[in-house]
């Protein structure tokens, strides 16, 4: 949900099931006027949200999400059913593979 343009940009509310998580200057407004009307558990920063890694990089200010948690999760539980999974290389060629230099038309 795109919220009120501010002089900078806009501020969003993302939501799944009972998680949300607010992106904007701040926050805090949004979160504070939530907390009016909903029992929020807990908040703040977040290191993982719905199967991802999130990562903050305080000098570049900007923030990259991975999904390794999850990757090893799934793994997990496939094992856990399956048992060990073995060890496999890539299925696409290593040497002389040099997609950049592809001429099809799609």
């Amino acid at each position: 949900m795109r919220l009120r343009e501010e002089n900078d940009g806009f501020d969003y509310i993302c939501t799944h099931v009972n998680d949300f998580k607010v992106i904007g200057k701040n926050p805090m407004r949004w979160i504070d006027m939530i907390a009016g009307a909903f029992l929020i558990k807990e908040h703040g920063p977040r290191q993982y949200y719905i199967g991802n890694d999130y990562t903050y990089h305080e000098g570049q200010d900007i923030w990259t999400y991975r999904c390794g948690t999850y990757t090893k999760e799934a793994i997990d539980h496939v094992e856990r059913i399956f048992g060990c999974l073995p060890k496999e290389g890539t299925p696409l060629p290593v040497k002389d593979c040099h997609p950049e230099m592809d001429t099809s038309p799609c």
